[in-house]
């Protein structure tokens, strides 16, 4: 079962959650958020058409897979959280996923696709958590620990153009990965 959505506005209910987990959610639009605690039970998030942004202000976005479809636009997805937003049990899947305001995540956190961090990529403030990048980084903002190790395994290439600090950063592809370097 499809269940399609369109916001022209932000979402400020206290919770959002799919009960209904054997269909798909269909963005055709922009989503944001705002201190809404959103669950969708392992289920699937589509940004299709027009949709090409995700932005959570405060609270959390659990257990979901999010993928932008490329095929209907250039397969761009904007996720941006502030507020101490993060994200917990989270797959992304897309071309290019661009990380912006301060994206924290909990448990496992999951990117198929090359992802650009334009603002702090780190992990939430309660334990050492990992972050798996199956595609290449760019990382043109900051990469860092929070107070616990973030660990990153990354499959592609790596273009560091911003300030990286977090403690664990692993080279896990199984091709040659390049290494590109303009800051330290």
């Amino acid at each position: 079962m499809v269940h399609p959505a369109f916001f022209t506005q932000p979402f400020a209910g206290e919770n959002l959650t799919n009960s209904n987990i054997n269909g798909k959610v269909i963005s055709n639009s922009n989503l944001t958020f705002n201190s809404t605690l959103i669950d969708f039970n392992s289920d699937t998030l589509i940004f299709a058409a027009a949709g090409d942004s995700l932005i959570v202000n405060g609270d959390f976005f659990r257990e979901a897979v999010i993928i932008k479809e490329s095929s209907k636009t250039a397969g761009f997805l904007n996720c941006s959280l502030s507020d101490n937003a993060y994200f917990f049990n989270m797959a992304i899947v897309g071309d290019n996923i661009d990380l912006s305001g301060v994206f924290q995540y909990m448990n496992t956190m999951d990117f198929y696709g090359n992802v650009t961090v334009s603002g702090t990529l780190q992990n939430l403030n309660a334990g050492h958590f990992t972050a798996t990048i199956n595609g290449g980084l760019t990382n043109n903002g900051t990469i860092q620990d929070n107070n616990y190790n973030c660990y990153l395994y990354i499959s592609g290439d790596i273009y560091q153009n911003g300030t990286w600090t977090n403690n664990h950063t692993y080279l896990s592809g199984d091709a040659d990965q390049n290494l590109w370097f303009t800051q330290p």
